[in-house]
């Protein structure tokens, strides 16, 4: 799949402390629907973690197939985010 971007952005406390990240990757490709509809689209994938003194939490991730508007297909709570669509 043609990678359109990959984003990672820094989640910051007041002090400028580092709170944890957010990642965002967009991707174009194909989104079955539950009807079977086979549809081009962008594939969005959306983690997030947290840190708590300097070390990574807990993570999550969400995928989403975005058309004329977004469509969760998944989420994965606690750092499951390898599995996509």
């Amino acid at each position: 799949m043609l990678l359109f971007f990959p984003e990672t952005l820094a989640i910051l406390s007041d002090t400028g402390e580092p709170q944890g990240e957010l990642t965002i990757e967009v991707q174009k490709g194909k989104y079955k629907d539950d009807l079977g509809i086979l549809t081009h689209c962008l594939l969005v994938h959306a983690s997030s973690r947290g840190f708590l003194d300097k070390l990574p939490q807990r993570a999550s991730g969400a995928n989403g197939a975005a058309q004329s508007r977004i469509h969760q297909v998944s989420h994965h709570p606690h750092g499951e985010e390898d599995e996509r669509p």
